[in-house]
């Protein structure tokens, strides 16, 4: 048996609680790509587990460090202590530019010690001793079946936290354009779920959060599923979420979507001069055959080979290769 050590940007992930499905940190359900990543290399004589579960660094075959700019400080004394060696790790890119600027920034500089280099950057992925992957949707389609049977509340929604980067190219900013154009309207169109809104500052669309993502989302004609910046091939899952639960995505694309994902799955926000002109296609929209056929399209995407990519088997197979790059040298 190999062992794997992963190193995660969040305290609160170490001591395995990142393969933990009952965790309070699962958010959004993201431990479940990592508890299906662990099963899959189990399979194949690997061990996976947080470093600091391991009591001896002789232990370890292979280093998966994540964003290791991200959170420098307590990455660079975990690693470092425990004699981390580059050349026989993974270099896990998580996060985009307007999140890990640094990362990014002097990735050309520190990328080369690394054995591995695992990223979403369809542009990277082509370099030398790098491997792509998409992060994974998690799709229970018994639940999905049911949540596409909700009935509709309201036009259109939007689940984001309100965050912010003072790099260039962040759309956090065009989120909030997004939301201020409603809250003017007040016409009952739009409602907002997400961290860190005010209800003093947007009484007419804010509701707080939600306990079920995928259920509010469902209750609505329209998904605004806006990325925090737009790069190659960071194609996220609220997109296909959206689809599985019976609810057409008003997206704006990656530089490089049309490649991986159909262009009539979803209602493409570039394409209008502004968000009044959008408003109206999309109220004109709802409910009829073409809203209907953007679904079955939708459907049939997931159900389909072009879907497969973004699967987490895909996913894992990704990790794998990078991982058994290192540990045949």
């Amino acid at each position: 048996m190999y062992n794997v050590a992963y190193v995660p940007i969040d305290k609160r992930w170490e001591k395995n609680e990142m393969f933990n499905l009952d965790s309070k940190s699962n958010d959004n359900s993201i431990f479940m790509r990592y508890a299906v990543l662990r099963d899959y290399l189990r399979e194949r004589d690997i061990n996976l587990n947080t470093f600091d579960t391991y009591k001896y660094t002789s232990e370890i075959n292979v280093w998966i460090v994540a964003d290791p700019f991200k959170g420098i400080k307590r990455t660079a004394l975990s690693v470092f202590k425990n004699r981390f060696i580059p050349r026989r790790s993974v270099l896990l890119m998580i996060e985009p530019p307007v999140v890990d600027f640094w990362g990014w920034f002097l990735l050309p500089f520190y990328r080369f010690l690394f054995g591995a280099t695992l990223t979403w950057n369809t542009k990277l992925a082509k370099k030398k001793k790098c491997f792509h992957y998409f992060l994974p949707p998690v799709l229970d389609e018994k639940k999905n079946e049911e949540y596409r049977k909700s009935e509709k509340k309201s036009l259109a929604v939007s689940i984001h936290s309100n965050k912010s980067s003072k790099i260039p190219g962040e759309l956090y900013s065009f989120r909030r354009k997004i939301v201020e154009y409603f809250e003017e309207k007040n016409d009952g169109n739009f409602e907002l779920f997400g961290w860190g809104w005010s209800r003093g500052a947007y009484p007419n669309v804010y509701k707080e959060t939600t306990d079920d993502k995928l259920k509010t989302i469902s209750e609505h004609w329209f998904n605004f599923c806006i990325d925090n910046s737009l790069e190659y091939g960071y194609i996220t899952y609220d997109l296909f979420l959206s689809i599985a639960v019976g609810t057409v995505p008003v997206y704006l694309p990656m530089r490089d979507t049309s490649e991986y994902v159909p262009l009539d799955v979803y209602v493409d926000l570039s394409k209008f001069p502004d968000l009044s002109k959008l408003t109206d296609y999309l109220l004109a929209l709802k409910g009829t055959e073409e809203y209907k056929a953007y679904l079955r399209r939708g459907l049939n995407f997931l159900k389909s080979e072009k879907f497969k990519p973004f699967t987490i088997e895909v996913y894992c197979e990704n990790f794998y290769k990078a991982i058994w790059s290192i540990i045949k040298k």
